[in-house]
């Protein structure tokens, strides 16, 4: 068909959405060098949305060195397009495009190039639990909110309001090797903590994600004790809260 898709529409970035960006980079930068999995190649998924497409920009800063970079997740989105023209990416493998009326006309524009580098494949290969794991992919993903035990509401706000669908946030989680949740700090404004005693529905259990990124830090769950992972939330939750 000639007629277009109906575009997704992104809200430009925000000071906290750049901070949690600048956030995740420098601890992705770090984990690169000393991860061994991420030595050779580097395979990445990021969730759909506007901090999804935010994070997305901050790759250019990272430091990758000689190794292959490649998307691989559910989800085709504006921010993979500045990957790709700047050399960044060696591909980029999802299911569906969620691309601005702008990015729509970037990628029809130049499709023969893009042809080269990008691949839809059906949801049962893009969200396959075993590749997912087998390509040793770094999932970064969002919430509504987080708990001091480290599981994670990205469904339903207060537990009970559907904010969204689950999409296909628990394939990567639960399969990925390293399970990254970036999330603001607060919502309403700064009148409600995102980063909560316990969540009123969970999505993604403690076990499902290793790391929470928010715009004060990064709380790096692995081999953590339940008291130490408490005290490391508390750390990337907003001041105003931290007492509480």
């Amino acid at each position: 068909t000639e007629q277009a898709d109906d575009p997704y529409s992104f809200r430009d970035p925000t000071e906290v959405d750049l901070t949690i960006a600048d956030n995740l980079g420098e601890f992705l930068e770090a984990e690169i060098e000393r991860n061994p999995m991420l030595a050779e190649s580097v395979y990445l998924q990021f969730g759909v949305g506007s901090l999804g497409n935010a994070l997305m920009g901050e790759l250019s800063g990272i430091d990758f060195a000689d190794r292959d970079v490649v998307y691989f997740g559910e989800v085709f989105q504006d921010g993979l397009l500045d990957a790709l023209d700047s050399g960044l990416l060696a591909g980029a493998s999802a299911t569906s495009l969620a691309l601005s009326a702008e990015g729509q006309e970037r990628l029809f524009d130049g499709i023969d190039r893009y042809a080269d580098d990008v691949v839809l494949r059906p949801a049962d290969v893009s969200n396959n639990a075993a590749l997912i794991e087998r390509f040793g992919v770094v999932g970064v993903n969002s919430a509504v909110d987080v708990d001091l035990y480290g599981n994670a509401n990205a469904t339903h706000i207060g537990g009970t309001d559907v904010v969204s669908g689950i999409g296909g946030g628990g394939d990567f989680n639960r399969n990925c090797r390293l399970g990254i949740i970036a999330l603001p700090s607060t919502a309403a404004g700064g009148e409600i903590s995102r980063i909560v005693p316990q969540v009123p529905h969970v999505d993604h259990t403690e076990h499902d994600h290793s790391v929470i990124v928010t715009e004060h830090g990064v709380a790096d769950l692995r081999g953590l004790s339940p008291d130490e992972r408490m005290a490391a939330l508390i750390e990337v939750a907003d001041p105003a809260f931290r007492d509480d």
